[in-house]
């Protein structure tokens, strides 16, 4: 009785492993050298690892400073020129996490606008002074 026990055990143990390495979650790793917003959140500038963990649902994680956050995305139908990037907003000397487009990491998705976006929008869109930003992502 005892070994069929400890021969389920170790049956079950190995499905989950098996679970667990066919479900690695990919990602990307970027050098962000600003500070910037996701999801009304205020990030320091540095490298973070953003990943796809489900449908939707992005996390990003700066593991040298303790930092991790989740955000709903959209899927996006533009393709990366660059093999993997992130498009930020900027509104003054604020910069926004538009979109992350990644063909490798099956990630091309865009982040929703938030209420201070919409706000930062507001007050550039008085003196004319929005553009883009483009970091590559290993």
């Amino acid at each position: 009785m005892k070994r069929i026990i400890t021969i389920a055990v170790f049956a079950f143990t190995s499905i989950l492993s098996i679970n667990k390495a066919s479900a690695q979650v990919r990602g990307v790793e970027v050098n962000v050298p600003f500070n910037f917003t996701a999801n009304d959140k205020l990030l320091p500038a540095g490298t973070y690892t953003i990943t796809l963990p489900s449908s939707g649902v992005i996390e990003i994680r700066n593991r040298a400073r303790h930092i991790s956050m989740a955000s709903v995305v959209l899927p996006d139908s533009r393709q990366s020129e660059h093999g993997g990037e992130l498009v930020f907003t900027k509104y003054g000397n604020r910069y926004f996490l538009r979109e992350i487009l990644c063909d490798y990491a099956s990630m091309n998705v865009h982040l929703p606008t938030t209420k201070s976006e919409e706000w930062a929008r507001t007050q550039e869109a008085m003196v004319q002074n929005t553009s883009q930003i483009l970091l590559a992502a290993k």
